[in-house]
């Protein structure tokens, strides 16, 4: 699959319960059986409120700086930086800048689909 950015609608973040995340949007570049590929934008003092889910996600910070709590351990990220959480791993993040990072998931995040 080959998708240009103008075939990646930007979209709003929701939790669950289906509550926009202010100041947080994202847009899905890619997608195969297993995997999933975003790029998340975040405002400066967005936050992304304590949430888990059972994707495994991998991430990487294009620019900006966000602080991340988890499973209970904060950190400062930036630019170069990336992570990696277990499934079921309690997360969360503030933008202490105007941030953009790359996300990956898998299983695919079905809410995250176009």
């Amino acid at each position: 699959m080959i998708k240009k950015e103008n075939q990646c609608p930007l979209k709003e973040v929701k939790l669950q319960d289906g509550t926009l995340i202010k100041g947080v949007s994202y847009r899905t570049l890619a997608f195969g059986e297993m995997t999933m590929c975003t790029v998340m934008y975040y405002q400066k003092g967005a936050i992304v409120p304590l949430h888990k889910h059972y994707h495994e996600q991998v991430g990487y910070i294009v620019s900006g700086k966000v602080k991340v709590n988890f499973a209970g351990k904060e950190s400062i990220l930036e630019k170069g930086d990336s992570y990696s959480l277990e499934g079921n791993t309690e997360h969360q993040v503030e933008a202490l800048e105007e941030s953009e990072i790359i996300d990956i998931f898998t299983p695919v995040r079905k809410a995250y689909l176009d």
